[in-house]
C-alpha cells in the first residue's frame, strides 16, 4: 500500500518525458515528451515495487513543488515543466553521481487525483540479436532499461488534487543508506525529513507490542514485557530494520516454531501493522535513543552477599520467593558460572 494506497491497481500513465541527466550544463538537451507510452506496464511495475510511505514534506519556496503547481494547475505545460524539472535536477547533479536518465511521469489515479513521479534510472548499453533479410545481426542498443528494482537510482512520488500539490512526499534513494537521500536529491525537491529514525523506530516497537500481544499464548511463562525486552535486545544488534526483519525477530522471540500457520500468521500482523503505521516499504537503521537501555541491579542480603545483573536478564533468570518465616530464597538460573573473584575484606 504505502503512499500509493488502494491507488496501485487505478493507475495509468496519462504524459512522459526522459532526459539524459548528469551531463555538463551546456551538454543538456530539452526533449519532447513522448507521444505515446508503448511500455507502460514496465514504468508502473518499477513504480508500484518502489512505493513507499512519505516521511518527507516539502519546505517554504521548493521550487520543485511551485513547478508542479504550475504544471497542475494547467499554467505551465507539462512537456516544458518537465523540461525545467530535468533541467533543475542536471543542474543539481554533482560530478561524483552516476549519469542516468531521468523520467518525469504523470499519473492518474482512479480517484481522479494526480500523481507526480521523478525518477532517475541507470541506463547502459545494450546488444540486441536481430534478423535482417534473413541474415542474423547484433545491435548496439546505447540507452537500455531493466527490469531490476535496483535500477532505480532515485525516485519520488507527490500527489496532486483539486487543492493542489500536497505537502508530503514519498522519496528514496539507493546512494544512501535508507532512508536518507543524498544532498543534492534534497536540494532538488526541497524536502525535510517529518519522521525521524527515532519516531520510525518507537512505531517498529509499537508493532512489536501489538504483535506480542496478539501471540501471549505462544510465550510460555513469560510476559509480554519480558518478550519484548528480548526483540529489543534483538533489534538493537541489526544494521537496519523493515518489516521482514521484524518478522524474523519475532518468530525468534516466539522460539522459532515450525508451525508454518503460526508463521504465516505473524508475517500477515506484522504487514498490517507496519501499514496502519506507515512504515510500508521503509528500511532504516535503529536508533538507540528510542530503545531502553538496560538497567543494573546490585542485591545485598543482611548476611553480606552481593549479586549484580541486568535488570534485563534479571526478568528472566532470578528469581525471588518470599519465605514463610522471612527471609527469601533468590535462585539463579544460568547455563554456567563463567567467572568467580575471590577478594580480601577488611
Amino acid at each position: 500500500m504505502g503512499f500509493l494506497g488502494h491507488d496501485e491497481s487505478g493507475l495509468s500513465i496519462k504524459a512522459m518525458s526522459l532526459h539524459v541527466v548528469g551531463v555538463p550544463l551546456t551538454d543538456f538537451v530539452p526533449e519532447k515528451a513522448f507521444d505515446d507510452v508503448s511500455e507502460e506496464a514496465f514504468f508502473l511495475t518499477r513504480i508500484v515495487e518502489n512505493d513507499a510511505d512519505a516521511i518527507f514534506s516539502f519546505v517554504d519556496g521548493s521550487t520543485t513543488r511551485e513547478l508542479l503547481e504550475s504544471m497542475t494547475g494547467g499554467t505551465l505545460p507539462f512537456e516544458e515543466g518537465a523540461q525545467r524539472l530535468a533541467r533543475a535536477f542536471n543542474t543539481a547533479h554533482v560530478a561524483t553521481s552516476r549519469d542516468g536518465a531521468f523520467f518525469v511521469i504523470d499519473l492518474e489515479v482512479a480517484d481522479g487525483s494526480r500523481i507526480y513521479c521523478l525518477i532517475k534510472y541507470d541506463y547502459s548499453e545494450a546488444v540486441v540479436r536481430r534478423q535482417v533479410k534473413g541474415k542474423q545481426q547484433l545491435r548496439k542498443l546505447v540507452q537500455a532499461f531493466v527490469t531490476d528494482k535496483k535500477a532505480v537510482q532515485k525516485i519520488c512520488l507527490i500527489r496532486a488534487t483539486d487543492d493542489g500539490v500536497q505537502a508530503s512526499v514519498a522519496a528514496r534513494d539507493r546512494m544512501r543508506p535508507a532512508p536518507e537521500l543524498s544532498d543534492y536529491f534534497y536540494d532538488f525537491l526541497g524536502v525535510s525529513r517529518e519522521r525521524t529514525d527515532a519516531d520510525l523506530t518507537k512505531a517498529v516497537l509499537n508493532v512489536a507490542r501489538l504483535v506480542l500481544q496478539e501471540q501471549k499464548a505462544n510465550l510460555g511463562d513469560r510476559s509480554v514485557a519480558i518478550a519484548m525486552g528480548e526483540f529489543e535486545n534483538a533489534l538493537r544488534l541489526r544494521p537496519t530494520v523493515d518489516a521482514e526483519v521484524v518478522g524474523e525477530i519475532l518468530l525468534g522471540v516466539l522460539g522459532n516454531p515450525d508451525d508454518e500457520k503460526l508463521q504465516s500468521a505473524v508475517g500477515r500482523s506484522v504487514d498490517r501493522k507496519f501499514e496502519s503505521a506507515r512504515l510500508h516499504g521503509l528500511g532504516f537503521k535503529p536508533d538507540p535513543s528510542a530503545l531502553k537501555t538496560p538497567k543494573s541491579v546490585k542485591l545485598e542480603t543482611e548476611e553480606g552477599v552481593v549479586v549484580r545483573y541486568s535488570q534485563r536478564a534479571g526478568e528472566t533468570l532470578v528469581r525471588r520467593e518470599k519465605k514463610p518465616g522471612g527471609g527469601e530464597t533468590i535462585t539463579i538460573e544460568t547455563d554456567a558460572a563463567v567467572r568467580e573473584t575471590v577478594t580480601k575484606v577488611g
